[in-house]
């Protein structure tokens, strides 16, 4: 690249950080961007030194530059107010996402680390797992991943294993795997910046710091890398690979057979829903809020990411809003919720118990409750007995953590699967991935079937409010989670119960309100003088 310099890169907010480039790039810089605040002074950076050397920006850097001034700026704008406001502060890196690119003094010392290839890396990460207590000693490692057939130039088959690869395809790939590594490293070495400005500022102890990754390994597209159709670099080539010196590193990836190793010992990686692609850790660091039993533990609390923004409000002290407002001024309504605040669990050490936890993206679908999963992929699998594509499978992740074992055709497992499918159902119709009414959206109690006692809890429920839609108004019988049980959903669990086969049981509701057919609304409005006189009469026996 020519010599230049760089503004201002991809920050946005005060408090927030935004870390995103319109190609990813990490040397390789380009786009336009700007500074939101007034407040914090933007840094000048030269993307090149001459002679194709890179410059003083790297993003990774540059991003950590940013957020030890933002946190700089809280400081100053305390003390100068004689105030002791808190921070929050998103870091979001852009690497270790591709396409790769790291300063060649960082990377070849880690070369020689991934020249034993993936298979024997594998095995050896799944040994290291186990001998840390991050993996049960029982757990098997699963078989070769699949690369799927995204148009890469293959058609869907099993990874191919390391040394049936060619000597140069090795050295390409191994090399393709260091500077993903080196790239990581770059990040462990940010975070200690950021770690250690807290601690000299005596703000080490209690702030809340969340790690975390949005996915699993990224297997894009081929084991070769972006596509099949690669060949393998050597040379001069070679040694440049994910620097600036070649704009076609811009389209550097480090391939499936990678991403199944970071994905050990599970299935599948980013974009689908088995645990390779689904599955990855938290480390929280909170010395003055987590409770004494979980410091230093390893957790098995099932979680997920949109399990944060409660989280983060209810250790602030704070609610979910019910409305919210753009930096144009533009007011919009907050959505139902069906996330946990993870608060309690992280200041008392109790768990949450069994979570419910629904997924799909791009075709790809899950579905959890408790340790039971429904899962399917838009590809299928090569594994012996394996599920076809968009195919539901069925797992107990207490039992078989690695989804090895379905138990989708069992008919021991045929009622659990049965209500799995019903759980997932609901869970899209909720969440918008699908329109269609299911008979499991008037299910309140979630038992996987519709009877008496899920009317019994609408009818409790009737006009119960709160101010957003959630698990607990769901219950109360709040079918399209805006908050309150009322007409409208009490026609949407008539139209449920129609379609659940138990018309009946509806209809016999309806009897013992004392009101005749068809009028929904009129049927809608006895329910409310039935409820209200059922709380009438718990308030006057509780003032005897």
């Amino acid at each position: 690249m020519p010599g230049g310099h760089v503004r201002d890169p991809r920050v946005r907010g005060f408090d927030s950080f935004w870390g995103f480039t319109e190609n990813h790039s990490q040397d390789n810089f380009q786009g336009s961007y700007r500074l939101l605040s007034d407040e914090v002074d933007e840094r000048s950076y030269t993307t090149s030194s001459g002679g194709d050397q890179p410059g003083t920006f790297y993003q990774t850097d540059a991003i950590t530059d940013y957020t030890l001034d933002f946190l700089e700026n809280n400081r100053q704008r305390n003390a100068a107010e004689g105030t002791n406001e808190p921070f929050f502060t998103y870091v979001a890196y852009g690497a270790p996402h591709f396409p790769l690119q790291v300063r060649d003094e960082w990377v070849d010392p880690l070369v020689s680390r991934y020249e034993a290839g993936w298979d024997q890396i594998r095995d050896d990460r799944l040994d290291r797992m186990q001998q840390l207590g991050l993996i049960d000693e029982d757990v098997a490692l699963t078989l070769r991943g699949d690369v799927a057939n995204t148009g890469h130039g293959e058609a869907l088959h099993q990874i191919r294993a390391w040394d049936s690869l060619d000597p140069a395809r090795q050295a390409d790939l191994a090399r393709r795997m260091a500077i993903y590594s080196a790239m990581v490293e770059r990040i462990d070495y940010s975070i200690g910046r950021v770690l250690s400005d807290l601690e000299v500022n005596g703000e080490l102890d209690n702030t809340m710091i969340v790690f975390m990754s949005d996915n699993g390994a990224d297997g894009e597209w081929h084991e070769y890398g972006f596509d099949a159709n690669e060949a393998p670099r050597t040379g001069a080539a070679l040694d440049s690979m994910g620097t600036t010196t070649a704009g076609v590193d811009d389209h550097i990836f480090y391939g499936t057979g990678w991403a199944n190793v970071g994905a050990t010992p599970f299935r599948n990686y980013k974009h689908y829903t088995h645990e390779g692609g689904i599955r990855s850790p938290a480390i929280i660091q909170w010395k003055d809020g987590l409770d004494e039993s979980l410091v230093g533990q390893i957790s098995s609390q099932v979680s997920d990411i949109r399990d944060l923004m409660p989280t983060l409000l209810a250790i602030a002290g704070e609610e979910m809003p019910s409305e919210w407002t753009d930096l144009s001024g533009a007011t919009y309504k907050t959505t139902g919720t069906l996330s946990e605040s993870l608060a309690g669990f992280l200041t008392t050490g109790q768990p949450l118990g069994d979570r419910e936890l629904g997924w799909e993206h791009e075709g790809n679908r899950a579905y959890r409750l408790g340790d039971w999963k429904l899962v399917s992929s838009n590809f299928g699998s090569t594994q012996p007995g394996g599920a076809g594509a968009n195919e539901w499978e069925l797992y107990n992740l207490g039992e078989d953590p690695t989804e090895s074992d379905d138990l989708s055709d069992d008919p021991v497992f045929a009622a659990q699967f049965a209500k799995m499918v019903a759980g997932y159902e609901r869970w899209a119709y909720q969440n918008d991935v699908s329109s269609v009414l299911t008979w499991s959206a008037a299910d309140f109690n979630k038992d996987g079937v519709l009877d008496a006692s899920d009317l019994g809890a609408f009818q409790a429920g009737w006009l119960e409010s709160d101010a957003l839609g959630s698990n607990g108004s769901f219950a109360r019988g709040d079918i399209n989670l805006d908050g309150v049980t009322n007409v409208d959903d009490f026609v949407l669990a008539r139209r449920a119960f129609q379609l659940g086969g138990q018309q009946a049981v509806f209809d016999s509701f309806v009897k013992s309100l004392g009101v005749p057919e068809p009028s929904s609304l009129v049927m809608a409005a006895a329910a409310v003088c039935a409820a209200t006189r059922q709380r009438r009469s718990r308030r006057q026996h509780r003032s005897h």
